[in-house]
């Protein structure tokens, strides 16, 4: 299995989950944090604060017995707010971004016997690993950071 279809995901107590096989990978820049603000003389101001990066990704074949219950562990974990570390692209990149859960639930959808599919999407943290880009998050996927 290549290495580029892996992420990486260390939570709680030193648990890592690595994931494979993962598709539709996409990094993008949330602007929902852009605020307005309206003077008394009427001039409307507008601020962007720092946006957040979010990235999500489809893992079309959870196996029951396997990496079903490896991510509802995750899920029921960091659904109450936990902070992970999540390598895009684990192990072959050094690139490590803190991350919070963006979903609010584990919903997998049946996509075959004892298989499930799974979307998820993350936030990044804004901190000091945070990426410059969302250009940076997808070269670290593809193996070329």
């Amino acid at each position: 299995m290549s290495s580029l279809t892996q992420l990486g995901i260390t939570y709680g107590v030193g648990s890592t989950a690595v994931f494979a096989w993962v598709i539709n990978f996409l990094a993008v820049d949330d602007y929902s944090r852009r605020v307005r603000n309206v003077a008394t003389s009427g001039l409307v101001e507008t601020v962007l604060e720092s946006p957040d990066v979010l990235v999500s990704w489809t893992i079309p074949a959870l196996q029951v017995g396997a990496d079903y219950e490896q991510w509802a562990t995750f899920y029921r974990w960091a659904a109450a707010g936990g902070q992970f570390a999540f390598a895009p692209c684990y192990p072959a990149s050094p690139k490590i971004y803190n991350a919070t859960l963006d979903d609010k639930a584990f919903m997998p959808k049946r996509a075959g016997w004892m298989r499930y599919s799974l979307d998820c999407t993350i936030r990044i943290v804004p901190d000091g690993a945070a990426p410059a880009d969302v250009g940076e998050v997808m070269h670290a996927f593809w193996g070329l950071a």
